[in-house]
Formats: C-alpha cells, sequence, structure tokens
C-alpha cells in the first residue's frame, strides 16, 4: 500500500497499478484486518485520482471514511483520510464538504503544533477559496504558509510542491509581486529533488505528476512574460 502512493508521486502509474493488481489479489484470499482495508481503499483513491478516474477516487475516499467511523483509529489516520477524501471531493466539485475535510485535517496538525504539515491543508483551503473567487481568504491562508516554506521548504503531507503552485497562484491573482519567487523557489526545489534520479525515473517525476508539470507549466509561462 505503501509503494502504490510511493510510486504514483514518482509518476510511475504503471507500477502503482502492478503493486494494486498485487493487493487486491492477495486482500481476496486473506481477510485484512481494518486498518489494512482503510490503507487499500485510500491506496485505491490516490491511485484513481493519478489515472483520472476521479469518480472511483471518490468511491474509494468515502469508503476509507466509513471506516473511520467505526471507531478506534488514530488521529493521525483520520488525518490521512482527511485529506484524502478532501482532494478527491475537490476534484468532483463538492467544495463544502472539501472544505469541511480539509479543515479537521488543519486543525489536526495545529493541535500538535505542526506548522509544517499543517501547509497543505492551509494550501488546500486556500485553492477553494480562490475558485470560489474569494481572493482575501485564500490570501490569508497564503500568508500563513509562506513564512513555514522560508524554514522548512519541504512543508507539507504528501507534496510540497502542490503547496508551492497554489501559493503562486493566489499571489499571482492578488497580483503579489513575491508570486515570482515563491514559483522560482518551487521550481527550483522540484529540480534538486529530481537531480537525485536517474534519467528515466527524473523524467517521469518532472512530467507524468499533474502537480510537477503544472508548476513547470507556470514556470515556463513566467519566463516567456518576462
Amino acid at each position: 500500500m505503501a509503494l502504490i502512493r510511493l510510486y504514483v508521486q514518482m509518476g510511475d502509474q504503471a507500477t502503482a497499478t502492478q503493486c494494486y493488481e498485487q493487493l487486491t489479489k492477495l486482500s481476496g484470499r486473506i481477510k485484512l484486518p481494518r486498518e489494512c482495508q482503510l490503507y487499500e481503499r485510500l491506496a485505491a483513491a490516490i491511485l484513481a485520482q493519478a489515472t483520472g478516474d476521479q469518480q472511483m477516487a471518490l468511491h474509494a475516499a468515502e469508503q476509507a471514511g466509513q471506516l473511520n467511523e467505526q471507531g478506534g483509529e488514530i488521529l493521525f489516520r483520520l488525518i490521512d483520510t482527511a485529506l484524502i477524501l478532501g482532494h478527491t471531493r475537490a476534484a468532483v466539485g463538492q467544495w463544502d464538504r472539501a472544505a469541511a475535510a480539509f479543515q479537521f485535517a488543519l486543525d489536526a496538525f495545529q493541535q500538535f503544533g505542526n506548522a509544517a504539515l499543517a501547509a497543505e491543508p492551509q494550501a488546500d483551503l486556500a485553492q477553494i477559496a480562490l475558485t470560489q473567487g474569494d481572493l482575501v481568504t485564500a490570501q490569508t491562508q497564503v500568508e500563513a504558509i509562506l513564512p513555514v516554506l522560508a524554514v522548512q521548504p519541504h512543508a507539507g503531507y504528501n507534496n510540497p510542491f502542490f503547496i508551492y503552485l497554489i501559493c503562486h497562484r493566489v499571489l499571482a491573482a492578488n497580483d503579489d509581486p513575491r508570486a515570482a519567487t515563491i514559483l522560482q523557489q518551487g521550481y527550483d526545489l522540484l529540480h534538486q529533488d529530481a537531480a537525485s534520479l536517474d534519467e528515466e525515473s527524473r523524467q517521469r517525476f518532472l512530467t507524468a505528476v499533474a502537480t510537477h508539470r503544472a508548476l513547470m507549466t507556470a514556470y515556463r509561462e513566467q519566463e516567456g512574460q518576462r
């Protein structure tokens, strides 16, 4: 299950799909504990979203949420589920339900006093506000994120580059000159991380992950405007 998530983050959807097929064969032979059922559903949601099947992703994430409702889950599993639920709901335009999931994750991370992890749901909430035309709320969320990125460039729970992309979009929408700076920082960090990979993996990492591809496209557009 962890490998599925890792391969998706690396842009290797084919290997992630193979891992999921192995997982489903395994789960067909034995009854998985509820914790494993939960993470199997979350892995399914992540893989489906990465391959563009948003309805399947939402269905799997909602099933994970239902497993949590049976009780007994530790807080970080609830947070993990909330973030994935939020992403799958946002992908199909369920803005209020997505915002509620992200707010739960944000409140929990703030309860732990972990500003670096909190940056991800803050970026998610900023994206929703931006989509709905609420530039003031979006900017407020981003203002809380920027000092965190200055200290911890890899802030976030899943993908730090999503945070840079959303911060750039919000700042640009508000004609904030810091938009160019945060985009440059995200672009540089993306290539620093990619540099340690072999050529094939590096290309997948840069071009097959939607967020990474969007970040590079935004950077090229900015350079073109310059």
